[in-house]
């Protein structure tokens, strides 16, 4: 029962990730067509930038924060970054004699 509750949160996350791109992607590209110029940009990394936000967000700020990405909750989020980022991207190859790379998404403030 956790593993279809589990699908099911993923496929949440997943339908607000798709949908946060397509936003952006009309926004930007009108944009950049209007100039005559070429587009990159990084779903993934937007979804590190808003996890990150979240982490220090809170009330109407954390809820704006949640909307765009799509997602309930810091945990969803953290989450599907966690599982594009560390299950996708960077996975640890250190098994087989590859690198192993670590991914925190956190962020750290020290107020003077």
């Amino acid at each position: 029962m956790a593993s279809i509750k589990g699908n099911i949160a993923t496929s949440a996350c997943q339908a607000g990730q798709v949908a946060l791109v397509v936003r952006l992607l009309k926004r930007i590209s009108a944009a950049a067509a209007d100039e005559d110029n070429n587009l990159i940009f990084s779903p993934l990394l937007i979804h590190i930038v808003l996890t990150l936000m979240s982490a220090v967000a809170a009330r109407d700020t954390l809820d704006e924060i949640l909307n765009i990405a799509g997602v309930m909750s810091q945990e969803e989020l953290a989450s599907l970054v966690k599982s594009m980022v560390m299950d996708g991207v960077l996975i640890d190859r250190s098994t087989v004699g590859g690198s192993s790379i670590l991914f925190a998404s956190v962020l750290w403030s020290d107020k003077q």
